[in-house]
C-alpha cells in the first residue's frame, strides 16, 4: 500500500519537483498551495495527485480538516516567505506565514498518531555567515527571514524534545533548475543576458554558494523521507563553492555572450553572509546517497534550455520580486 503524504507548499519551486519525484515513487499525495502551477513551470501529471488551493495563513481550518480525513503518515512544509532582501520591509508578513501560521500546524499535529515524519523544509540561512560548517553550528540569522524561519525550528526542537513530535529538518543550500522563480539569479541572469542587458552583481560578486540542482535535491528529499532520523538534521548540498561572478561567467559562456559587456560588479554591500560551505560527506553516506551530483554547468545548461523553450513568455517578464501578502 503506497504511503499518504500531505505536501505543503507543493506549488513552489522545490515542493513540485518533490512532487514529481513523490509520483514517480507511487505515494499518495495530497497537495496545499496557495497558487496553482502555471503550465510553463509544471513537470509532472497533475491529475497524478490531489490538489487543494488554500493558504495556510488563511484556510488553517480547512487546511487541518483536510488532514483530519486523510491522516497522512508523513507531511512535508515547505510553506513560507522566502525572498530574503524584501523581509525588512514587511517582517511581519515573514513571521506571520514562517513562524506564526506554521507554530499552529505544528501545534495541531502535535498529539496525531497516524503522523509518523514532519519533514521541515528549513534553510542554512539561519545559521548566518558558514565557512566552517559543523554538525552543531549555532543558529545566527542575520535578516528577518532567517529570524522566522530560525524561530520556527526551535519551537519544532521543542516539540520533539517534549512530546517526541517525529521532526526532521531539511536545509538545503541554493537550489535551482528549470521552473526556479524568474527573479532568482540563475533564471534572472540568463534572461537579462539573453535580452541583452546588464547584470548587476552587489557585493563585486563576491558572495560564495553551493548551488545543487533541483533534481538532486529533491531525490535527498526523498531519501530524508524514506530513511531520515527523527529529530535530525540535514544538509542537502555540492562540495563545490561558487563565486555569483564565476557564476555570471558560466552562464555568459553558454550563451556565447561577452561577461564584461553584461556583468557589472557593484561595491554596494547587501548581505554579511559571504559564504554557505554546509557540504555534509557523513550526512550522505548515512543516507546511502551514492549518485553524482549535476555539474553546475550541466545545470545552467538545462535551465537555458528550458527558458528557450518558454522564451516568449519569459522575455518580456519583470525580474523582480513582487511580494504578495
Amino acid at each position: 500500500m503506497s504511503k499518504k503524504i500531505i505536501v505543503i507548499g507543493s506549488s513552489s519551486f522545490s515542493g513540485s519537483w518533490l512532487v514529481k519525484k513523490l509520483i514517480e515513487n507511487k505515494f499518495n499525495i495530497i497537495g496545499i498551495s496557495r497558487s496553482k502551477i502555471k503550465k510553463k513551470f509544471l513537470f509532472f501529471d497533475e491529475k497524478k495527485y490531489k490538489f487543494y488551493r488554500l493558504d495556510i495563513n488563511k484556510n488553517y481550518r480547512t487546511i487541518t480538516k483536510i488532514i483530519d480525513k486523510f491522516k497522512p503518515e508523513i507531511v512535508v512544509n515547505f510553506a513560507a516567505q522566502s525572498f530574503v532582501r524584501t523581509s525588512w520591509e514587511t517582517p511581519e508578513d515573514w513571521f506571520k506565514t514562517n513562524t506564526y501560521s506554521s507554530i499552529k500546524l505544528a501545534n495541531y499535529l502535535k498529539n496525531k498518531k497516524f503522523l509518523k515524519k514532519f519533514v521541515q523544509i528549513s534553510t542554512p540561512e539561519i545559521y548566518g555567515n558558514i565557512n566552517n560548517f559543523k554538525k552543531n553550528s549555532y543558529h545566527s540569522p542575520t535578516t528577518p527571514y532567517a529570524l522566522s524561519k530560525s524561530s520556527f525550528d526551535k519551537f519544532l526542537g521543542l516539540l520533539f524534545k517534549k512530546f517526541k513530535f517525529p521532526v526532521l529538518f531539511v536545509r538545503s543550500a541554493n537550489v535551482y533548475g528549470e521552473g526556479q522563480q524568474l527573479y532568482r539569479i540563475i533564471p534572472k541572469a540568463i534572461i537579462k543576458i539573453k535580452n541583452g542587458k546588464k547584470l548587476f552583481l552587489n557585493d563585486k560578486g563576491e558572495i560564495y554558494r553551493s548551488f545543487i540542482h533541483i533534481e538532486d535535491n529533491s531525490e535527498l528529499i526523498l531519501k530524508i523521507i524514506n530513511k531520515g532520523k527523527i529529530g535530525a538534521v540535514y544538509h542537502p548540498s555540492t562540495d563545490k563553492l561558487i563565486s555569483l561572478k564565476a557564476l555570471a561567467k558560466i552562464i555568459c559562456k553558454n550563451l556565447n555572450s561577452n561577461y564584461s559587456k553584461h556583468v557589472v560588479l557593484t561595491s554596494k554591500i547587501t548581505t554579511k553572509d559571504k559564504y554557505y560551505n554546509i557540504f555534509s560527506k557523513k550526512e550522505l553516506n548515512q543516507l546511502k546517497f551514492k549518485k553524482k551530483f549535476i555539474y553546475i554547468e550541466s545545470g545552467i545548461i538545462r535551465v537555458i534550455k528550458w527558458i528557450d523553450k518558454n522564451w516568449k513568455n519569459f522575455k518580456n517578464q519583470n525580474l523582480e520580486y513582487v511580494h504578495k501578502k
